[in-house]
């Protein structure tokens, strides 16, 4: 069949429609998981402080143009969420045009590498190894390596800066994943296991990459 009975509009090709709704599935996903910028911080307090005022005096009065519009204290959150959303959504598409681009240099980068695919997986898989370890001896042994856990992290972006890209190296150190600590640790620790937890996130991401 190869157009819809009585209009001249040709039917799309088998999957657009399930390649469209991956698309903007992936767009909706990045707008939620995109790291807030500083000046987002600023506006979600700014939510929170008109949420009680909302609370405080549940009607806001504005004048717009002449007139009387009420605003509820609710309302006003709502909109300010609203904007934050719309904000992000609108960026999505070119956050996720900054994250291909990366990944295309990336590649670029590891193939203009003397290593193999098989080489850099085997080193990466080391430094995963030694994170997990470090993450063990912190949860389960109680210990602080401190100075393992530092000579650690400059050894992987070393490596990765002067193996692969710059690029590696500051997205090893970049927060995208946000893990919990196991209960029971000091400031101190739970702070630093949840440090080398996004890393060690992050060398796994890196392996996926090279397979």
């Amino acid at each position: 069949m190869g157009q819809p009975f009585g209009t001249g509009i040709p039917c799309p090709p088998k999957g657009v429609s399930m390649q469209f709704l991956r698309y903007w599935g992936c767009v909706l996903w990045t707008a939620f998981r995109h790291s807030f910028l500083t000046s987002e911080h600023v506006l979600m307090g700014m939510v929170i402080v008109v949420g009680l005022v909302g609370w405080e005096w549940p009607q806001i009065e504005r004048v717009i143009e002449g007139q009387h519009v009420d605003i509820h204290g609710w309302q006003a959150t709502a909109l300010a969420l609203l904007g934050v959303f719309g904000a992000r959504l609108l960026l999505a598409p070119y956050w996720m045009h900054q994250e291909q681009a990366t990944k295309v240099r990336r590649l670029e980068a590891a193939l203009k590498s003397k290593m193999s695919k098989k080489e850099i997986r085997e080193q990466i898989g080391k430094f995963l190894e030694q994170g997990k370890m470090l993450l063990v001896a912190m949860d389960k042994e109680g210990l602080f390596p401190e100075r393992e856990i530092g000579q650690w992290d400059d050894e992987v972006k070393e490596w990765l800066n002067a193996n692969l890209d710059t690029s590696y190296g500051a997205a090893f150190r970049n927060p995208k994943t946000h893990p919990p600590a196991p209960t029971g640790m000091r400031k101190q620790i739970r702070d630093t296991w949840v440090a080398v937890r996004f890393r060690t996130d992050n060398l796994r991401e890196f392996l996926e990459e090279f397979k």
